[in-house]
């Protein structure tokens, strides 16, 4: 039974590639990944510290720096006033300040307070809706960092089956 031309060229690289693939491998395996700037690991490490920190303020200050937070009617926060299970809360963020880059929320007194960042690129309406856990009755923080500093809304959850162990 002969070859067809067909049959041959698929058999070919298959072999060309059975041979090759392991090569380009392992020299991908041996190559040393790029050293990261001094500026890139801080930032990885205030970030992965951010989320791991047990303060609110802590958290906000290792993600935001370490500017104020004004209160402002301009950052609306939108969460029920009695949550029946801490684990599933309901929470929208939305604002009319100009140049809104990220919104972080912040739950005071839950074991890891910041809950949630969200990084808002370009044209995108700054607004977000999500499910947090709230281990206990506690106040939410939403900050939205603009061009301009850092604008907040806070309001109080009352839970009556907690959500974080």
């Amino acid at each position: 039974m002969g070859l067809s031309r067909r049959r041959l060229l698929e058999r070919g690289f298959a072999l060309l590639a059975a041979l090759g693939l392991p090569l380009a491998w392992r020299e991908a395996l041996r190559a040393e990944p790029p050293a990261a700037s001094a500026g890139e690991t801080d930032w990885a490490a205030d970030w992965v510290g951010a989320f791991a920190a047990t303060d609110a303020d802590e958290a906000l200050r290792r993600l935001l720096g370490g500017a104020a937070v004004t209160p402002s009617a301009a950052v609306s926060l939108t969460l029920p006033l009695l949550a029946d299970n801490g684990a599933s809360v309901p929470v929208a963020v939305a604002t009319t300040l100009a140049g809104a880059r990220s919104i972080a929320l912040v739950v005071d007194r839950n074991p890891r307070p910041l809950a949630a960042w969200f990084e808002l690129g370009e044209g995108l309406r700054p607004a977000i809706a999500t499910r947090i856990k709230l281990g206990e009755t506690s106040a939410v923080r939403a900050v939205v960092q603009t061009g301009d500093g850092l604008f907040g809304a806070v309001a109080g959850v009352t839970v009556t089956v907690g959500g974080c162990a």
